[in-house]
């Protein structure tokens, strides 16, 4: 684990486990990077999307131009997710329950949100049964094969994640370390030559959508969580490794600017701004993971930051219902809204109030819902004695043929 007392700054790292720290305290500035990309998507989906709808100018348009790379925080949730799991599977790669762990804690955590989710949309929403069936089975991400419209955005995502781990967690428990790197780095690369192939061919929004075309985030995650598992993972590379990581996501946005690599219906956006803005999401995590004292990890440490991380899970599936609820409670009622506040005013009404309620909702989900079920995972947890019973084998093997 990354200790955050190392005195050494050059010297060897012990090994990170996925979201603690020595003494099994948790590595807060993650929980705050989460809280970035929920607040991110939820900027996206108050301001940028409504505002759309209509012609802007002056003080609106700039908002709406601010609030536009607020999607991106889908992006960093698959980067965190990537170096988050994958940890959790290196870490408990030797347990002789491996499979069955991984999957009941991700079940834990993952299915009884999510099929809540799935009921409010098919018992709210007109015309809904085709795209809460294609939920049921994680497809939503391809409604547009199956001619059914993307009635509901937060979940496509989370189907892409469900399709990555009904894989990974066989090559990290059957492919050796140097191999799995390898994997990831093919991954990484070949992702965003499958979007350029399918540029002309499938629709940007598909290529955005459809699992095959956005594994890279999550593989460069599960680099990450490789590297800092590695005998070259020193506090010094780690720091370089995150300068590298930022600069060259940065370099390749800036260099882009002018062929349009800003925008995804662009090819150049379509091939690329993904894997740029992944880069610096690792460069991001990486300098939250080295130890000692920063500005960046105070500031990601912030309690109400580390909050909207904690709650982020619910809060990222239920705010857009939060938003559709003030839509429908205008239309229904005949709130004239915008009459009286003007159409920067009515959006921000809009914003407040489903930010409110989503926050309210995924608080009490965290409360009363998610926290009773998340502690049954303490029923799935890996051996740890069986661990270090196999570390100390292996050493004592090594020691003899030596």
């Amino acid at each position: 684990m990354i200790h955050s007392d190392a005195t050494n700054q050059g010297g060897r790292l012990p090994a990170a486990e996925n979201a603690l720290l020595s003494g099994g305290r948790r590595l807060t500035a993650l929980d705050g990077i989460r809280g970035i990309a929920a607040l991110a998507v939820l900027v996206y989906h108050g301001f940028h999307v409504p505002l759309a709808q209509v012609e802007v100018s002056g003080l609106t348009k700039l908002i709406y131009e601010a609030a536009k790379p607020g999607w991106l925080g889908v992006d960093l949730f698959f980067v965190l997710s990537g170096f988050l799991i994958t940890g959790i599977l290196l870490d408990s790669r030797a347990d002789k329950h491996y499979f069955r762990n991984f999957y009941a804690r991700r079940v834990l955590r993952i299915v009884p949100l999510y099929y809540a989710a799935l009921l409010v949309l098919f018992v709210c929403y007109r015309d809904s049964g085709p795209f809460a069936l294609l939920g049921c089975f994680y497809l939503t991400n391809f409604a547009s094969l199956f001619g059914v419209p993307m009635l509901f955005g937060p979940l496509w995502s989370l189907s892409v994640e469900e399709h990555f781990y009904l894989l990974w967690p066989w090559a990290v428990r059957f492919v050796n370390r140097r191999a799995l790197a390898g994997i990831a780095v093919a991954v990484c690369l070949i992702s965003p030559v499958a979007r350029a192939a399918a540029y002309g061919n499938v629709h940007f929004m598909d290529i955005y959508y459809f699992s095959c075309f956005r594994f890279d985030g999550l593989a460069w995650g599960a680099l990450l969580a490789l590297f800092v598992r590695s005998r070259s993972c020193t506090a010094r590379n780690l720091k370089w490794f995150a300068r590298a990581a930022a600069c060259g996501g940065l370099l390749i946005l800036i260099g882009g600017i002018r062929h349009g690599i800003l925008s995804r219906e662009q090819f150049l956006g379509s091939v690329l701004l993904y894997s740029a803005a992944q880069l610096v999401f690792i460069g991001l995590i990486a300098a939250a993971l080295n130890p000692g004292r920063t500005r960046l990890k105070q500031l990601l440490g912030w309690r109400p930051l580390r909050w909207c991380g904690d709650v982020s899970y619910c809060f990222y599936l239920f705010h857009v219902f939060c938003f559709h609820a003030w839509d429908w409670s205008v239309e229904h009622f005949g709130i004239q809204t915008e009459a009286a506040v003007g159409k920067l005013g009515n959006v921000a009404l809009r914003f407040a109030f489903g930010t409110a309620a989503a926050f309210l909702i995924a608080a009490l989900s965290y409360r009363y819902f998610e926290a009773p079920i998340l502690r049954l995972k303490r029923h799935f947890s890996h051996d740890t004695a069986a661990d270090r019973r196999t570390e100390i084998t292996g050493a004592l093997k090594a020691e003899r043929a030596a």
